[in-house]
């Protein structure tokens, strides 16, 4: 069986997990809604328990007459059945509960609402005939919801930016104040770092809010609540993604790889046309940071450089040259780049997810491409030398500091 790949919670995947193995066990053409309510009443400490318990519901009543109207229990079937579409229009209906309600994931509760928007079939007849339904069950959900959680989902208010996002953008400044300063040649390489570390995470701060503000513009609120409006770097980690390799490559002195992870609900957002806009949305925040580091260099700097403070020249340099190859790499259409979110949408579906299916995969294989040379990687240097050049950004600058960063 394959489950769609949407947001769940851990408990919700034990649900669905639990929900194969009845199928599995007994007869049956395809996992249907009724092996779904049987999970959701065998797994019971979640909140959709809590909700039936709060609404007078018999759980151990409900649980043996729906056992009692299913085929017995048997030996484990050879092969998993298929996901009935009954079941997958449930899921989507949870996904749609869990965004109306300023969820990130979906949980079990947002199971048992999609599954009271069936109004035929067992599961949906044992719920009703149990007092249910979707809009009591909802009320319920709504008024056992965490005070300060209700507060922020309907006030409708974007956050202030996390102190967190103060802490690169204030590295990167102290880091150049200092190496416009000139200090002693000891603290160049530490102090080179420390400016395009800091600056390659504010840059991705703004990438990544960008995705997340489009999206919130979009219709996707989960965003919100999942603090990606906050410019908080440690909401756009992803352990691989967004620190192991961005940083393999800045030490090797490569190129500047996108990192961070802002996970979007695209069936929240108001159509295909918002979809393509917020993947394109990641990239324009790249773009608008470039413009607000690379100004120096369209005016005479030359006349403000140093022997002093050519360690922060040199630093600006590299850091807008990372930008310029985070930019071009990231517009490449293949999954998971941004330049194949842009034209995902407007792709088969069949096609999309095989796609990201191995995306990860596509991912290493270009960057393998892209380091052993050749073609593939003369086409992509020569387009970024180009742009570097139309910018005025100084290349010799960009490899005084490249060589700080160069381990390897």
């Amino acid at each position: 069986m394959n489950i769609p790949e949407l947001p769940y919670t851990p408990r919700a995947r034990k649900i669905l997990d639990v929900a194969l193995r009845e199928a599995t066990l007994r007869p049956t053409n395809s996992v249907n809604p009724d092996h779904l309510l049987l999970a959701l009443l065998q797994v019971r400490k979640h909140y959709a328990v809590t909700v039936l318990e709060a609404m007078g519901v018999d759980i151990n009543h409900l649980y043996e007459s729906l056992t009692i109207q299913l085929p017995p229990s048997g030996t484990s079937a050879q092969s998993f059945p298929p996901l009935g579409e009954d079941l997958e229009r449930v899921l989507r209906y949870a996904l749609k509960e869990a965004t109306h309600l300023g969820d990130t994931q979906i949980d079990a509760h947002h199971l048992l609402l999609g599954l009271l928007y069936e109004e035929q079939g067992r599961a949906a007849t044992m719920l009703q005939s149990a007092g249910l339904t979707l809009y009591d069950v909802r009320q319920q959900v709504l008024a056992q919801e965490k005070p300060a959680k209700r507060q922020q989902r309907q006030s409708g208010q974007l956050p202030l930016p996390s102190p967190y996002f103060f802490v690169p953008l204030g590295a990167m400044i102290i880091s150049g104040i200092l190496l416009w300063m000139g200090m002693d040649s000891a603290w160049m390489r530490p102090l080179v770092m420390i400016f395009v570390i800091g600056g390659w995470i504010t840059s991705l701060c703004i990438h990544e809010f960008g995705h997340a503000l489009t999206a919130y513009l979009g219709g996707d609120q989960s965003v919100r609540d999942a603090g990606y409006l906050t410019l908080n770097p440690l909401r756009y980690t992803h352990p691989v993604l967004s620190i192991l390799l961005p940083l393999l490559f800045l030490f090797m002195g490569g190129i500047g790889l996108p990192g961070g992870a802002v996970y979007i609900n695209p069936y929240a957002l108001k159509n295909d046309l918002w979809r393509s806009f917020v993947s394109a949305a990641g990239p324009l925040g790249t773009i608008l940071f470039t413009i607000c580091i690379v100004w120096p260099f369209f005016l005479d700097w030359t006349a403000f450089a140093t022997e002093a403070n050519i360690g922060f020249w040199s630093a600006l340099a590299f850091l807008c040259f990372l930008q310029v190859t985070a930019l071009f790499f990231n517009l490449i259409p293949l999954p998971p780049l941004d330049g194949f979110g842009i034209v995902a949408p407007w792709l088969p579906e069949t096609i999309r997810m095989q796609a990201y299916r191995f995306g990860n995969v596509i991912l290493l294989l270009l960057i393998f491409l892209l380091w052993q040379g050749g073609p593939v990687t003369d086409a992509f240097w020569t387009e970024i030398i180009r742009v570097v050049d139309l910018l005025n950004i100084p290349l010799p600058l960009v490899g005084v500091a490249m060589d700080y960063f160069r381990i390897f």
